[in-house]
């Protein structure tokens, strides 16, 4: 009996894989091009509603399925309870071989790209919370402790934290600060304000 050995070539983690990869820069470009964020109180943009608004999202999973034949029938072959198990949970049909199997992979992309998301994003969103508020505070003419006077107010303010948005105005910034009176300080509370100078 002649004996014959096939070389399966799997690649659909490495579709996972790169699926994951364009939507992480998609949310690094989201925060980027959302400056007015705010990231002290705003959350993780939101996968389906702010990420996909524009269907950028779609776009990256269809672009992830594999095209050809080869490739649809070894990640059936490997992996074929996977994809009808997400293909059912997508809850778009009772055939899992719809578009020649396609279909099926394009809803497990995006179930692994969704559980990536939920699993990472808001470490993500954190660390570019942290740098941007280093970034803010290395840039700033304000530093911590100075004293600030509230616009329309003759109350002194003594910054505790600087914010995330500069003002457009010159030495005015958005800073978290506490409110001096009797000697004791308020709880901190952010307002607009500018930079004291004694002449």
């Amino acid at each position: 009996m002649t004996q014959v050995t096939i070389t399966l070539n799997d690649t659909l983690q490495d579709c996972v894989d790169g699926a994951i990869s364009e939507v992480k820069q998609t949310l690094l470009d989201y925060l980027e091009d959302h400056s007015d964020l705010d990231p002290d109180i705003d959350d993780v943009p939101c996968l389906s509603n702010d990420l996909d608004y524009s269907g950028r999202i779609h776009e990256i999973v269809d672009g992830a399925v594999p095209i050809y034949t080869q490739e649809i029938e070894t990640a059936w072959f490997l992996h074929g309870s996977d994809l009808e198990q997400a293909y059912e949970n997508a809850g778009v049909g009772d055939n899992p071989r719809d578009n020649d199997g396609m279909a099926a992979i394009y809803y497990y992309i995006n179930e692994k790209v969704g559980e990536w998301y939920e699993g990472n994003a808001e470490e993500i969103f954190e660390e570019w919370r942290e740098e941007r508020q280093a970034l803010i505070e290395e840039e700033s003419d304000f530093e911590i402790n100075d004293l600030v006077r509230v616009a329309n107010n003759e109350m002194i303010y003594k910054i505790v934290q600087i914010g995330s948005e500069h003002s457009i105005q010159k030495n005015r910034i958005r800073i978290q600060a506490t409110q001096k009176r009797n000697n004791y300080s308020t709880t901190p509370f952010w307002v607009e304000a500018r930079l004291l100078t004694f002449a």
